[in-house]
């Protein structure tokens, strides 16, 4: 899947799978991997991380990559990755999640908005989803 991925976008993976595993769920962990599956077979995956917004004093979580199968796509499976991530998000503490969106992916953005993300007004590329109200910031 993350070949196809990068071939969408007119790349080569420089990733291979014991990396991709090791980035996200061995000793080198840098992400969270999370995978969607239809029978028992992968259909999508998601990678995610968290960051601190220092201005406004709060967690946000940032959907890095977001792929579904050709022959899954139409089918709900990028809709539950995404509801997923936004539960966990927000029972880890997260205020908002983000997600950049290549400019020439009109499905991308489209599909976003459609879950309740907002483009934002200072960066045409960066659409963000408020979990919570901005009441609840770190102690």
């Amino acid at each position: 899947m993350m070949a196809a991925l990068a071939a969408y976008h007119g790349h080569e993976t420089r990733i291979g799978a014991a990396e991709f595993v090791a980035r996200g769920l061995g000793s080198k962990k840098l992400t969270t991997i999370w995978i969607a599956t239809v029978d028992r077979e992968p259909a999508g995956f998601a990678a995610t991380f968290d960051w601190m917004n220092f201005v406004r004093a709060f967690r946000v979580r940032h959907i890095d990559l977001l792929f579904v199968s050709e022959r899954f796509r139409g089918q709900g499976v990028g809709t539950a990755l995404v509801a997923n991530i936004l539960k966990d998000a927000n029972a880890s503490g997260c205020l908002r999640a983000t997600v950049g969106v290549a400019n020439e992916n009109g499905e991308a953005r489209e599909f976003y908005r459609k879950l309740g993300f907002q483009q934002r007004r200072d960066d045409s590329l960066r659409f963000q989803y408020e979990i919570l109200d901005d009441s609840r910031v770190f102690a």
